[in-house]
Order: C-alpha cells, then sequence, then structure tokens
C-alpha cells in the first residue's frame, strides 16, 4: 500500500499528476508520505488534542483556502458556511470510543470525544475554529462526495442561504479506509483534504477577490452504467447552455467506466482520468478534480466537464468555465 502525498499546492498536484504517470504502480514503488505534517507548526496546540487526523487536515485546508479568498470572516461571519464531503471521516475516532465503551464503560469515556459520536462534527469543527456561523453540513456519498459537497454548497448560495461557502473534502488513513481499499484491491491511494471557496460571480467581483472559474452547472444521477453517466453529462451541458462540442477538457475518473458510454459528440484538446494516474482517494478525488480543472483553464482550456462515479451510487458532472455563463 502506497499513499501519495500531494502537497499544499494547486501546482504540486499537477507535478504528482505528471510523476504518476511515468511510474509502473504495478512496480513496488515508495513516495513521500504524509507523516511529516507538522500539526503543531500548522495550527498550534490549542484544540489539538481533541481533532484527530481527518480534522488536523480538513481544519488547516479549509484555513488555507480562507486565506486564499481574502475574505474578512469579522465582517462576514454570518453569511460563511462549510459543506464537508467526507466518505470515513472520523470513523478512527468512533472506533476508538467504542472500544472505550465496550473494555471499560461509557463513564470511562472522555467527555471531550462526545462530539465524535455525530457525523458532521468534522465540518462543525472547522466551522468553530474559521467562526462560519451559516450553513454546517457533510455530504457522505463514496467517491462523488466532494463533488456533491460543490453542488450542494451551490444549491445553498443559490438559494440565499450563505454568501461564502467553504467546501472541501477529506479522507485519511483509517482503519476502515485501508480496509476498503485493501478489500477492493487499489495498490495505489492518496490521503489529504482540498477546500475551495464558493460565492456568487457578482459577490466576488464585488469585493475585488480573484475568481479562478465559474461554475456554469451540474449535475447529479444515479449510476446506473453507461445510462447514469449519460443522464449526467447531458443534464448538465443542458443546464449549462453549452454544447458537448464546446468542453475541450473532460476529466473523469475511471477510464474503465466510460467503457459502455457514447462519446462520440466529444471531441475535447484532453482527457484526463485521475483515479488511473493517482489511484483511489474516495471523497477527495473530486476536490482534486476540480484544483486540476483550475489549473488548467488558467493554460489551454475554455470549458472543462468534471465527472466522478462513486460507491454511493451517484453519477455527478460540474462543468467549469474561464467565463461566466451566458444564460
Amino acid at each position: 500500500m502506497t499513499i501519495l502525498w500531494l502537497g499544499e499546492q494547486i501546482d504540486d498536484i499537477m507535478v504528482a499528476l505528471d510523476k504518476m504517470k511515468r511510474i509502473d504502480i504495478k512496480k513496488p514503488f515508495n513516495i513521500e508520505t504524509i507523516d511529516h505534517f507538522d500539526s503543531i507548526q500548522k495550527l498550534g496546540k490549542k484544540g489539538l488534542r481533541q481533532m484527530n487526523r481527518s480534522a488536523v487536515f480538513s481544519t488547516y485546508a479549509a484555513l488555507k483556502c480562507l486565506s486564499d479568498s481574502r475574505l474578512i470572516v469579522s465582517d462576514a461571519s454570518n453569511e460563511l458556511g462549510v459543506v464537508l464531503g467526507t466518505q470515513f471521516g472520523h470513523l478512527d475516532r468512533q472506533e476508538q470510543m467504542m472500544k472505550v465503551i465496550i473494555d471499560e464503560g461509557s463513564r470511562n469515556l472522555n467527555p471531550t470525544d462526545a462530539g465524535y459520536g455525530g457525523l458532521n462534527v468534522l465540518a462543525s469543527m472547522i466551522s468553530i475554529r474559521v467562526n462560519a456561523k451559516s450553513v454546517n453540513a457533510t455530504i457522505n456519498n463514496g467517491c462523488t462526495s466532494g463533488l456533491d459537497a460543490i453542488q450542494y454548497a451551490c444549491w445553498m448560495i443559490n438559494r440565499d442561504h450563505a454568501k461564502y461557502i467553504l467546501v472541501g473534502g477529506v479522507e485519511t488513513t483509517s482503519t476502515y479506509y485501508l480496509e476498503w481499499l485493501q478489500a477492493n484491491n487499489f495498490n495505489l491511494a492518496y490521503e489529504g483534504a482540498g477546500f475551495i471557496h464558493l460565492e456568487k460571480p457578482e459577490t466576488a467581483t464585488k469585493r475585488g477577490a480573484k475568481i479562478y472559474a465559474f461554475i456554469r452547472d451540474y449535475s447529479t444521477f444515479p449510476y446506473v452504467e453507461a445510462n447514469g453517466i449519460a443522464k449526467s453529462i447531458d443534464h448538465a451541458l443542458i443546464n449549462a447552455g453549452i454544447g458537448a462540442e464546446e468542453i475541450d477538457l473532460f476529466i473523469g475518473g475511471n477510464e474503465y467506466e466510460y467503457v459502455n458510454y457514447d462519446n462520440s459528440r466529444f471531441h475535447p484538446k484532453h482527457i484526463l482520468f485521475i483515479k488511473d494516474i493517482l489511484g483511489e482517494g474516495m471523497a477527495i478525488t473530486g476536490i482534486y478534480q476540480v484544483f486540476t480543472a483550475l489549473h488548467l483553464l488558467n493554460d489551454n482550456y475554455t470549458n472543462v466537464l468534471i465527472h466522478l462515479c462513486g460507491h454511493g451510487g451517484n453519477s455527478s458532472s460540474i462543468i467549469l468555465s474561464k467565463s461566466a455563463a451566458s444564460k
């Protein structure tokens, strides 16, 4: 089992993608792991004892994202939300809690662990750390959790439930994560967290924020082989008001998922299957697909279609563009 460390910047992900293309993953090899991550240096000592690995990674990623967004939280706290996608989240901490309860009884459970009984604890911890008082939610839906979290955040912003949302994904080397990977014969994976900042274009423009890309539209359908893929992609295109021929970059999950899908309408300049290169990342996969698109949009491409099939049963699509939607 190899866990891949990608770095802290979008450019680091691109370097990792290029590096992995030149490595035969069927042969044993070693890659720098995330074990050297200095939690105290990144986050300070306060509250660190109550944070598990997923909490540390996702909180740090959210703080980095918030810093990059240049949002003044003191002026926007009530309008700032957090949406996190994760498959295994803090199950490692829950496992520790259950062991104490079984072996020693519930009275011996550390009161500070009580919050870990709920799935939404990671998003809540991030909200407390960044002082976000608006929308707070966790999306748990297999590999599409990250992309589904983005879609949920867009839905909440468009309906004025929040003005700004930090949305991301996290997976770490918990016992459950590693067991799932081994059971599904994955020999390459990556752990970590990633966040993006979402808000309406007019809001970002008004406060002078840098806009990396525009989400033209999105769509999610149940995954039933090629049928679910077709519905998800076609619906996203229709919603965005653009034709398949206008998509010049396609970023998918595993290539094998598209064997039965008729993509004759698509003639993108480039096609990238991120799981075939990096391996299995569960909920973080969709976020890294978006990071990759953001990097490439700055250079060669105008419209990017991101698609991912999840083990939770979803076929999720998002269209990003360099320019705002015309409709």
